[in-house]
């Protein structure tokens, strides 16, 4: 048996431009997607699916296991907005992605049902904005961090 170790890390990321600027044309998304999937694969991850609307971005990937989610986010926002900048607004860097981000685990089993929400984004956002969407999920989240956990005491060093 190897010792080698195994990891099932497939996220599903979500992060707007910055204020929600309506800034990703669909031509610009053809080329700002798989630019992305590039840097994923970079990194040393498998992106499954990126899609999104004219403010935001979903990310449905696997990260490596050497980097942290945060550093996999930063370096992806990073290098597509320099991309953007450069291709785009002539080194003008004038399009940002918000500081923040989403990002969410998931299961096997529910890989293609997350990989049809992405893919439908357009329909999606045609009767419910981002900035409601997020609320709503927000406060989903609120209600599973209110689950009651073990009592567990703070280990000393």
């Amino acid at each position: 048996m190897s010792s080698a170790s195994l990891t099932f890390l497939l996220y599903h990321i979500v992060f707007s431009v910055k204020n929600r600027d309506v800034r990703l044309d669909p031509q610009l998304r053809l080329r700002m997607y798989p630019y992305m999937g590039g840097i994923i694969k970079k990194l040393g991850g498998i992106p499954i699916i990126i899609n999104g609307t004219s403010n935001h971005v979903h990310i449905l990937c696997f990260l490596p296991k050497h980097l942290s989610i945060s550093e996999c986010i930063k370096i992806i926002k990073a290098r597509s907005s320099l991309w953007h900048n450069r291709v785009y607004d002539n080194n003008n860097h004038s399009f940002h992605w918000q500081d923040g981000y989403g990002v969410f685990s998931v299961s096997g089993e529910n890989l293609e049902k997350v990989k049809h929400y992405i893919a439908n984004q357009e329909t999606h956002h045609s009767h419910l904005t981002f900035d409601d969407e997020w609320l709503a999920l927000h406060n989903k989240l609120i209600d599973y961090t209110n689950v009651m956990e073990m009592d567990y005491d703070i280990v000393e060093d």
